[in-house]
């Protein structure tokens, strides 16, 4: 227990540092800290809650969602990582809301409430699009979709 707090301890002040001194902000360091303290204390959902906060910063949305999901499924689970979540879900919304208005003025593209429509509707739009857009158009739908799973509501919207 003592070297997962000290790998813990380590981990938080790398992870500051490269903050503060490396407008790259690299964080390989305090990540390699944090799968470490995992390896040593896998039931513990800390690490993956501050795995989850690295991948946001580099803007690794999957990789958050996933170790968000993972803090909250271990043995101790790391309570504030759902309000994380959350938050990460309420900011894909928005960016959704804005892809949406994006595509509504610049190809004639309806939004619809019913999720199966306005996917097919995205999908026979997308030759107009580019790859890397596509992309982040799809990827923003499949976590509006976990994020339904994940609060439980609406199912309706996917049906």
């Amino acid at each position: 227990v003592l070297i997962y707090i000290i790998l813990k301890i380590k981990s938080a002040t790398a992870r500051y540092k490269s903050s503060i001194e490396n407008k790259l902000q690299d964080y390989r360091q305090p990540e390699f800290y944090y799968k470490y303290a995992l390896q040593i204390f896998p039931e513990n959902g800390n690490p993956h809650n501050q795995l989850a906060v690295i991948a946001t910063h580099i803007d690794d949305i999957s990789e958050a969602i996933y170790r968000y999901f993972r803090s909250l499924i271990v043995t101790q689970p790391f309570f504030t990582a759902r309000n994380n979540l959350v938050i990460l879900f309420q900011q894909n919304e928005t960016l959704l809301k804005n892809y949406i208005k994006y595509y509504e003025t610049q190809n004639n593209f309806i939004a619809s409430p019913n999720t199966k429509k306005m996917l097919k509707t995205m999908k026979s739009k997308a030759a107009i699009i580019s790859n890397e857009e596509h992309k982040r158009m799809i990827t923003s739908c499949f976590i509006k979709i976990q994020s339904i799973l994940f609060l439980q509501q609406n199912y309706e919207e996917l049906g």
